[in-house]
C-alpha cells in the first residue's frame, strides 16, 4: 500500500478502472473507487 495520496493526471477511463500517470512518469491502473479530487 502507498503512504498517503499523490497527485496525478487520469491518462484512459474503462468500464471500472482508470489510468493514472504520476508525476514521476509511473502510469499505472486503479479502481475508481480509489480516486479523490
Amino acid at each position: 500500500m502507498g503512504k498517503g495520496n499523490m497527485a496525478a493526471t487520469i491518462v484512459e477511463v474503462n468500464k471500472d478502472d482508470v489510468r493514472v500517470q504520476l508525476n514521476n512518469g509511473l502510469q499505472m491502473v486503479v479502481k475508481a473507487e480509489h480516486l479523490r479530487a
